[in-house]
């Protein structure tokens, strides 16, 4: 037996295996003639849901709308194509540890990969067609069924074109001439990328095709070579991932966010170590256990990621500074610290309670944060010297709100045991932050909400 017919066969004997597995499994928990019948009805009634909707008139002019989408289509195939740290095919870890190591040729390694990439692709290539009939039956009145063919080929076209980006080869520099050209006939009035979007000219047919071709052809002559010298180690890493997540869904609950961010630094790492650490505190003690994991954990992010966490402070730190806007958008805000910032500086704490003092908990989970937000807060105390836009008074209320919000997010996840990255945990922690202030306003005592606040802030350091 040769080597194509034997992975063929151990692959076709496992996948019989589980389909037969999840056949029987869907038969006696849900059954077939219920399955059947949910979808049937689920076509009925979205076929009804479209001939309900009534066309409506489009503010923006069609040639401006035409250009943007070959635009929006040229950069988002571009940019995806060329990307190089992440690999669109996957082994899972029974292929890697019994065909990555095999003496076979990467295209049988890899063959299965690359079949469920593309069905997976194709399906979300079909929602996304499904969405662009919606919108164009009711703007246009006359659904484009064309974009059922060519979003497809577009799809597959690109599994090809990321696998050359990730493999570094240099046959991908030809998208570059290929997007351009296409570009240039869009302008002159030619539809090669609109006109299956808003019409049904056959021209529209041909990049997507071309690319296809063209990506598959050059992966057929690139298949002797080796793997890439990463793609174990990645295939590792997201199959992980994908572990995470799916024992998330089954335990109903949200994916450790600490953890799931571990593991998408070391994707995003060029080498299979960290390039950079913090030493270790030589005394041992939670507190300072819990502030190296979180000053760790900042300090590996990437330059934009950290950016966008500065940003998000400065802006909660500006909106809280007038009161009549922090009750407005001040929830919103400090909803939107928990979902962008918190997570990169609070260890989610899941599972069994620790037996770690509470003192040392809270201050050690929430130093880096307080460091950051006190930080702020003296560049705006320095600012306001400088230029008096805002006052003094104002500056330290912003602060010690955004402080509260901080320490009653790490109190509300450690008592309720919530991950930080719950709705319920950033919610309840934005209005118990704006309370003191509401109530106070509300009987005229507003002199004394700076104050309080600080009170308020240390019992909840205790």
């Amino acid at each position: 037996m040769t080597a194509t017919a034997a992975v063929q066969q151990l692959r076709w004997n496992t996948m019989k295996r589980a389909f037969d597995t999840y056949f029987r499994w869907v038969g006696q928990s849900i059954g077939w003639a219920t399955v059947l019948w949910l979808l049937f009805w689920g076509v009925v009634y979205l076929v009804s849901g479209l001939q309900i909707l009534k066309p409506q008139p489009l503010a923006v002019p069609l040639e401006q709308l035409r250009l943007a989408i070959s635009v929006i289509v040229v950069l988002g195939f571009g940019l995806a194509a060329f990307r190089t740290n992440v690999p669109p095919v996957l082994l899972n870890r029974r292929d890697l540890m019994r065909l990555a190591i095999a003496p076979l040729e990467p295209k049988l390694v890899l063959q299965w990969g690359f079949w469920l990439a593309r069905g997976q692709m194709f399906f979300g290539a079909v929602v996304v067609a499904l969405i662009w009939l919606t919108a164009t039956w009711f703007f246009f009145g006359q659904p484009q069924f064309l974009v059922f063919l060519i979003v497809p080929l577009y799809q597959l076209a690109l599994l090809e074109w990321r696998w050359l980006g990730y493999t570094n080869a240099a046959w991908r520099w030809w998208l570059l001439p290929i997007l351009a050209v296409a570009i240039a006939l869009e302008v002159l009035g030619i539809p090669v990328i609109s006109g299956a979007f808003f019409g049904t000219a056959l021209e529209s047919i041909v990049l997507p095709i071309i690319l296809l071709v063209l990506g598959t052809v050059i992966n057929a002559r690139n298949w002797q070579q080796n793997l890439p010298p990463l793609f174990a180690t990645h295939s590792l890493i997201l199959s992980q991932i994908r572990a995470l997540q799916q024992n998330a869904i089954v335990l109903r609950s949200l994916p450790d966010t600490s953890e799931m961010r571990r593991w998408k630094q070391a994707l995003h790492r060029k080498k299979t170590r960290a390039s950079r650490s913090i030493v270790a505190p030589k005394a041992f003690s939670p507190f300072a256990a819990l502030a190296w994991r979180n000053a760790l954990n900042l300090y590996r992010q990437t330059w934009l990621e950290q950016l966008v966490l500065l940003l998000t402070f400065v802006f909660a730190f500006v909106v809280n500074t007038d009161f009549i806007a922090s009750s407005i958008l001040g929830i919103v805000q400090i909803i939107a610290l928990r979902s962008l910032a918190t997570p990169l500086l609070m260890p989610e704490m899941l599972g069994l309670p620790v037996p770690i003092p509470t003192r040392e908990r809270t201050l050690g989970r929430a130093l880096i944060g307080t460091v950051l937000i006190s930080s702020i807060g003296l560049f705006g105390l320095l600012f306001s010297a400088i230029l008096p836009i805002i006052s003094v008074e104002q500056v330290l209320i912003s602060t010690t709100r955004l402080l509260l919000a901080l320490f009653i997010l790490e109190k509300l996840s450690a008592t309720l045991r919530l991950p930080v990255s719950r709705v319920e945990s950033g919610f309840g922690a934005a209005i118990l932050a704006v309370l003191p202030s509401t109530l106070l306003y509300s009987v005229g005592l507003q002199t004394w909400l700076f104050p309080v606040q600080i009170f308020v802030l240390v019992m909840l350091m205790m």
